[in-house]
């Protein structure tokens, strides 16, 4: 996915009326959550993307797993609002996708040797 497209598909499913600049700044801190998170944590990690401004770059999380995207721009639209019950099941929906993309990533990847020292 795309990061036009994350920011086009989230406005379709809310109809948010928040700046792109704020949508784009969300967009860059799961990106760097994830890369410092889940990417740097195994061997070979791949180099950190550039940022987020560049709206044909490709996102860091493949399909199926790029909906968490949307969830966490969702579910930081409705904490601006204050809109607790949507926050709530976006947060919900976001937490699960990330779940599901680190699950497979770690099925995936082999965990970096320092990281295997400390959890062993």
């Amino acid at each position: 996915m795309k990061v036009s497209e994350a920011i086009t598909l989230a406005d379709k499913y809310t109809g948010s009326t928040v700046e792109s600049e704020l949508k784009y700044r969300w967009l860059q801190q799961i990106e760097d959550i994830i890369y410092n998170e889940v990417i740097l944590t195994h061997k070979e990690p791949f180099s950190k993307p550039d940022p987020v401004l560049q709206r044909d770059r490709e996102l860091i999380c493949p399909e199926p797993y790029s909906e968490l995207y949307i969830h966490y721009i969702n579910a930081q639209n409705d904490l601006l609002h204050r809109d607790t019950r949507s926050f709530e099941n976006s947060a919900s929906a976001f937490a699960s996708a990330f779940a599901s993309y680190t699950d497979w990533y770690n099925r995936t990847h082999m965990p970096d040797s320092k990281i295997e020292r400390i959890i062993i």
